[in-house]
């Protein structure tokens, strides 16, 4: 009888720490040495919102973007500042398995030309930037993207998810063309110029389908010896401020289901041979102009319907 009673007092005691015990896990929580808790930098990264983590040790824009390749995260927003004059090659922006990351360029101290040595001659080394799905590219003043003319593309925004590319400042130039837009299936790839230009280029921007270029601000499309603007079938152009002057193949070019919306800006002094000095519209093109006075001084005419 002693035994039981001694035995039954011993398997309450165990029963009771069990409890207590388990009421303390609940409470304690455990690091894993070698993890980042969260609200804490992982060094060597850059977290969502700034912080440009180890970029800033590396020099040399072509090191910088080569350090991205291997670093950037996804919603990471990393500022290049450029302090020389320089020479890359291709770079294809591109981030697989990462997505919406900002990639900034800006002049430091002077204006600083980037030049575009070429890889390849077909395409994507014909092109200076490839702007790749979920990657935004921004230029920013103090920086010239040049080349000599030969066949090339200065900015080209492609992919199959939602990718852009925005001017804030900064200039484009010697490129056969210098922004084109492509996308694929029904996502949208966005050019956004605010500032800037795109100048002295054969052609300025061009804009397939699903893609839309919006121009406000004192952008500026000029001095190119084809056309400033050309909208392909499918592609979008919104126009509420900045210049579209002094192209030699007419300022704006509308095809076959492309769309221009214009409701400020100016398009002035362009040039054709035939007709649309300012703006030509192909049959089955939609041109919505709620600003009439804004296009003038354009040769041999400011607006031709085509029928």
């Amino acid at each position: 009888m002693k035994k039981l009673k001694a035995l039954s007092v011993f398997s309450v005691c165990v029963l009771a720490l069990g409890l207590i015990l388990a009421s303390c896990e609940d409470n304690i929580s455990f690091t894993n040495p070698g993890t980042t808790n969260p609200g804490t930098t992982n060094p060597g990264t850059t977290n969502p919102g700034g912080n440009n983590g180890g970029l800033d040790s590396v020099t040399g824009l072509a090191n910088k973007l080569a350090w991205l390749k291997t670093n950037a995260q996804s919603g990471g927003n990393y500022v290049i500042e450029v302090n020389a004059n320089e020479t890359i090659g291709y770079q294809q922006l591109s981030y697989p398995g990462k997505n919406n990351i900002t990639i900034t360029l800006k002049g430091i101290g002077a204006n600083r030309i980037i030049s575009f040595s070429r890889s390849g001659d077909s395409f994507p080394y014909t092109a200076m930037f490839t702007v790749s799905s979920g990657v935004n590219l921004v230029l920013e003043n103090n920086i010239t993207l040049y080349n000599n003319k030969q066949n090339s593309v200065g900015v080209f925004i492609s992919g199959s998810g939602k990718n852009s590319f925005t001017m804030n400042g900064g200039s484009i130039s010697g490129f056969s063309t210098g922004v084109q837009l492509e996308s694929n299936y029904d996502d949208v790839s966005t050019f956004n110029m605010k500032g800037g230009n795109v100048s002295n280029n054969d052609e300025g921007v061009r804009v397939y389908m699903d893609c839309t270029f919006n121009m406000q601000g004192n952008a500026s499309v000029s001095g190119n010896s084809s056309c400033g603007v050309v909208i392909c079938e499918g592609g979008n152009f919104t126009m509420t401020g900045g210049t579209i002057s002094g192209n030699n193949d007419g300022g704006v070019s509308i095809d076959y289901g492309g769309k221009f919306i214009m409701t400020g800006g100016t398009i002035s002094n362009n040039t054709a041979t035939y007709h649309g000095g300012g703006v030509y519209v192909s049959e089955g093109g939609t041109f919505n102009n709620n600003y009439p006075s804004g296009i003038k001084g354009n040769k041999p005419d400011d607006v031709y319907f085509e029928r």
